[in-house]
């Protein structure tokens, strides 16, 4: 409203002087509705034959807030009109036979405030006539659409993929593809997307393939490959994109800055060779990320499928689904580490020298490296007999007391045992022995490492003491669940220092047990996937792993 604000000056010697200023108050900014995603809505039986009904504003009303407006009488004032309607909005708007053929109707929701401020989100209307109400529509007016999204190499469904058909949506489970019950002699566009866990089936040995690749020691021949290679999405394969995927695995960033986790390809699609090398290429043309329907017809399903393609994974060893179960993460060998072992003093500075032990045809390796922030600080990283340096170490969780590492070579290479492969320097802040504040995990860069025929082994350090005995590096240790907080589904991963069967129990805050896994599990990382159907509910949960010699217990949360 309108105020007045009074200015009273005073000098030293008492003089005064008074100034009365007039001004108003007001609420110019407009209200924020939101809309609901769609709504669907079968036209009348009327025997006029319009089969038109009505659909009121506030129905496609999901919720509206203002600065100055309660949002009860925000949401009270709502109105709509079909987009492109000149006329001022309603209260209700009417869907009638005429409108199914065009598939969705678009609208306008409106909402005001008290001071007459004003705006509009768009939403869409799918009106149906399932049951034939329509004139010369007949009964079996709507026909199925479905389809299937698989992996390349096994055929196995994908899980977790939205589809989009002209804006509803689905989602794909672990055993099944989508469906959609659908007006037909509509067009339709069925779109897939799928953006999360982009570590699924990343790791160094990727790079390997890549830097060959690259390098023309061993070429992609697979447009899929290929596809997964282009980790900056720019249609080629370059250092690019081996740049980002080792941040990705160090942890440097944590999603594709550029690309989704997955794309996918009409499974019908025939790439074409490159004309002038004769080679596969997918950028050729453009390969269909979505997949047109004209007419959706009446006879039998219209069936539309995909391959899926994992970004980055160019080995293939994405997990599609939560029935395939977690990588097996068993080793036949492991690469150590030898570290001197080192009676550290408070205040002191150490360089620690990680030295070559049967470091023989390695074509990579990974891993977590943990150290006791309460003992330990960290200094700097010295390249040495690898030629390694900062782009090899991921250091943004420093803070938690964790260091990431990725390294590969296009060929394998060997390491005389006893040379220094690199150095780190750490200041210790407590008397310590270095071996009980370091060790190598797979906390958040999984530890593992490759040979030069593809063999995976496990990595581990081995601290020699003043007998010349190796003390074993690895040590248990249960991790947080990843994601946390979750809404379906969560892993949980733990670190195993020597195979041995082991039980993972969730419960609830009142300490009543909602679920128990028991297995035997391998020397190593190993994780075990939590379905958020296994509980009733949302909230904090605890869960507790537990071996014949270690206990562990750490909190997560469910979301809706």
């Amino acid at each position: 409203g309108d105020h007045q604000i009074k200015w009273i000056v005073t000098d030293g010697c008492g003089n005064e002087t008074v100034e009365v200023f007039d001004f108003s108050v007001e609420d110019c900014k407009n209200p924020t509705p939101v809309c609901l995603n769609g709504i669907s809505i079968a036209v009348m039986n009327d025997p006029a034959g319009t089969g038109c009904v009505e659909v009121w504003a506030s129905d496609l009303l999901e919720y509206a807030f203002d600065n100055c407006t309660s949002d009860s009488l925000v949401e009270a004032t709502v109105l709509i009109r079909k987009l492109g309607d000149t006329g001022a909005p309603q209260t209700s708007v009417e869907v009638c036979c005429e409108d199914v053929p065009n598939g969705q109707v678009l609208v306008e929701v409106w909402v005001e405030d008290e001071a007459g401020n004003s705006d509009y989100c768009e939403t869409y209307i799918l009106p149906q006539d399932n049951l034939g109400n329509c004139p010369d529509s007949g009964t079996g007016s709507s026909a199925l659409l479905t389809g299937e999204i698989l992996r390349e190499t096994d055929m196995s469904p994908v899980e977790n993929v939205m589809v989009d058909v002209n804006g509803t949506t689905t989602m794909t489970s672990a055993s099944n593809g989508y469906s959609f019950n659908l007006p037909i002699g509509i067009n339709y566009t069925v779109a897939p997307q799928k953006d999360d866990d982009p570590l699924n089936g990343v790791t160094t040995y990727d790079l390997v393939l890549m830097s060959q690749h690259i390098l023309g020691v061993n070429r992609f021949n697979d447009n899929y490959k290929m596809i997964a290679a282009d980790v900056n999405g720019n249609g080629d394969i370059s250092t690019f994109d081996m740049v980002q995927l080792r941040q990705l695995i160090l942890y440097v960033i944590t999603d594709f800055p550029t690309n989704t986790s997955w794309r996918f390809v009409d499974m019908d699609y025939n790439f074409p060779l490159d004309p002038q090398t004769g080679l596969v290429n997918p950028w050729v043309a453009a390969f269909p990320e979505v997949i047109n329907v004209p007419a959706l017809p009446t006879a039998g399903e219209s069936l539309v499928d995909f391959i899926a393609v994992k970004t980055g994974d160019v080995n293939l060893s994405a997990i599609p689904n939560v029935l395939l179960g977690a990588d097996d993460r068993n080793f036949e060998s492991t690469l150590v580490f030898e570290v001197d072992e080192l009676d550290m003093i408070a205040g002191q500075s150490y360089t620690v020298d990680f030295v070559a032990h049967e470091f023989t045809n390695i074509s990579g390796y990974q891993f977590t490296l943990n150290f006791d922030r309460s003992a330990l600080g960290f200094g700097g990283i010295d390249a040495a007999a690898l030629n390694i340096g900062e782009k090899n170490f991921g250091t943004t969780l420093l803070d938690e007391g964790t260091l990431t590492t990725s390294f590969h070579e296009v060929d394998a290479v060997t390491i005389a045992n006893g040379e220094t492969l690199f150095s780190i320097t750490f200041t210790a802040k407590t008397n310590t022995l270095l071996s009980e504040v370091l060790n190598i995990s797979s906390r958040y860069t999984q530890a593992e490492a490759y040979k030069e025929n593809g063999e995976l082994t496990d990595v581990a350090i081995g601290f020699k003491g003043v007998n010349g005995v190796n003390v074993a590096g690895g040590q248990f240790e249960l991790y947080q669940n990843k994601p946390n907080p979750f809404s379906e589904n969560t892993v949980i991963g733990f670190y195993l220092p020597e195979e041995t069967a082991a039980t993972l129990q969730i419960f609830d805050l009142s300490g009543k047990l909602l679920k128990v896994y028991e297995g035997d599990y391998g020397r190593g990382y190993n994780m075990i996937e939590v379905d958020k159907s296994s509980f009733n509910g949302t909230g904090v949960l605890y869960y507790q792993l537990d071996t014949d010699k270690h206990s562990a217990t750490k909190k997560m949360i469910m979301i809706e």
